[in-house]
């Protein structure tokens, strides 16, 4: 326990320890709980409260009385499943509780989704939130840049993460989509050195990065949805500014010239962030937008992802977004559907 009371609470199990406590765990320090207002630091507690209003939260909001029900009765079919699950000694019974539980999640998601009615599959990855989200859309990025560069004897390349309505989405966005530490603690329940939740994207200290990002080159750019004058949401004039900056980001990659294997080479690779929608309902840039910026500078070499955490758009977008190959980050920690801040 620190002096402003909060304290880590470990990972237990599979099934075991109460509903509350298991909704203290799996994430970062966001979910500690201070021991004096048995609050988190969103002021929400991991106890039902049903005298309260429930105004709701980007990050969490306060499980009911009927949803604290339904997940100890699911806590509690884990245990008997547990119990009655007949199986080598060497096999995990915690591992295949998980793995049972989780393909349920998968599934119902997926036809809550529609994602069948793709013409080509799409993969659910299930992250803590939002926010971690982001390491796995950066992770893709260095794998498309490592594929790029098979054959080649050295390279000099970089990966432009463009984080778009900078102040308008997740606090830490930019900080994990540079690779960065977000939390002193990992989900896992393991510490980060020098993480911190309130650190600048500019920390470029080697102990602040994750573990396999500190060798990649990574530049983060951020561009607002307002204009600095009147607050009004820009249009076209900030598509042209994002297009202007990949643009000289991908000019620079002359591999097409060189012979492959020989020299130095430049394999860049970016990533375009669309937000649907910021915490004001704005969408920007559009779809239209990133589908003709792709094909000006190359499929390879242009990754787009769409921020649809809070989910405040139609199944229906999600799927044409998924079918024009862009990834697709959701999250339901307030509520599906929950309304913009405005």
């Amino acid at each position: 326990m620190n002096s402003n009371g909060d304290v880590s609470v470990l990972t237990l199990p599979t099934g075991t320890g109460t509903v509350s406590h298991l909704l203290t765990t799996g994430g970062d320090t966001r979910l500690n709980i201070n021991k004096l207002t048995n609050l988190n630091q969103y002021l929400v507690s991991p106890y039902p409260q049903d005298d309260i209003i429930r105004r709701g939260s980007c990050t969490c909001s306060n499980i009911s009385s009927e949803l604290m029900e339904i997940a100890e009765s699911k806590r509690k079919q884990l245990l008997e499943n547990t119990i009655d699950i007949d199986i080598d000694t060497d096999t995990d019974i915690n591992d295949i509780q998980f793995t049972i539980a989780f393909n349920s999640i998968l599934k119902r998601l997926s036809d809550y989704l529609g994602l069948s009615q793709l013409s080509d599959p799409a993969d659910i990855i299930l992250v803590p939130s939002g926010t971690d989200a982001e390491y796995l859309i950066t992770i893709v990025a260095m794998v498309r840049q490592w594929n790029l560069s098979a054959g080649l004897e050295s390279i000099n390349g970089s990966i432009l993460n463009c984080i778009t309505a900078s102040g308008e989405v997740g606090r830490n966005t930019a900080r994990a989509a540079g690779g960065h530490t977000i939390s002193s603690c990992t989900p896992m329940g393991s510490l980060n050195n020098g993480g911190s939740s309130n650190s600048g994207s500019n920390n470029n200290e080697e102990h602040s990065y994750i573990s396999g990002f500190s060798g990649v080159s990574i530049e983060v750019v951020e561009f607002r949805l307002r204009s600095s004058i009147d607050g009004s949401v820009l249009g076209l004039e900030l598509e042209e500014s994002i297009a202007n900056r990949i643009r000289s980001a991908l000019g620079k990659c002359n591999d097409k010239d060189n012979d492959k294997g020989k020299g130095n080479h430049n394999v860049n690779v970016v990533v375009l962030h669309i937000v649907c929608c910021s915490k004001t309902g704005v969408v920007s840039p559009s779809l239209e937008f990133a589908a003709r910026l792709r094909s000006e500078v190359g499929f390879d070499r242009l990754l787009v992802a769409v921020d649809c955490c809070q989910l405040r758009c139609h199944a229906s977008y999600l799927q044409k977004c998924l079918e024009m190959g862009f990834m697709c980050m959701i999250t339901g920690s307030k509520f599906f559907g929950g309304p913009p801040f405005r």
